[in-house]
């Protein structure tokens, strides 16, 4: 499919709701309609909590910029999409994401620095993919780590190496 034609997300295609709560919090979701999240004139500093949901929006693309003004990101749905790579830089700065759900799209494969600099990263869901390798550095480095699923993938087998460096990871 032709780069241009894709069906794509940009920071711009998150609709922003913020809930009152005694901590300031912007919950991003996307369900039935985008409308149009300006942050240039926005100031996110006192945000204490940041969830975005972008589950199921039939998207093929992500832009590298998407959450790059959400550094307080704390878990992201990317669910039910038609993704099929994911650019490490999508994710970079955003140290306090503990939660990331990449289930239900097309990722065969996944770079080894997807999740290079997200040390906080506690859950990852790589449910049902479409995985048919991997690489057992992706996960290096990420000392908060308490869960991995890898269910319903195509992954035939695991070396030894690949086993030992995700357990490690732990």
């Amino acid at each position: 499919m032709p780069e241009n034609n894709k069906k794509k997300a940009t920071k711009e295609s998150a609709a922003a709701a913020t809930e009152p709560a005694e901590e300031p919090a912007i919950v991003l979701s996307v369900k039935d309609k985008i409308t149009l999240l300006i942050q240039s004139y926005n100031k996110y500093k006192y945000l204490t909590r940041c969830y975005i949901d972008l589950s199921n929006y039939k998207m093929e693309t992500a832009d590298s910029n998407l959450f790059q003004d959400l550094l307080k990101l704390e878990a992201i749905n990317l669910s039910g999409n038609r993704l099929d790579e994911v650019n490490p830089e999508l994710f970079e700065n955003l140290e306090l994401l503990r939660d990331l759900n990449l289930g239900f799209n097309n990722l065969v494969s996944l770079n080894e620095k997807i999740f290079h600099n997200i040390l906080n990263l506690e859950t990852v869901n790589l449910c049902h993919v479409q995985l048919i390798s991997l690489d057992g550095n992706v996960f290096q480095g990420l000392i908060n780590l308490k869960e991995i699923n890898l269910s319903l993938n195509k992954l035939q087998s695991l070396d030894k190496n690949t086993v030992i460096k995700i357990l490690l990871s732990f």
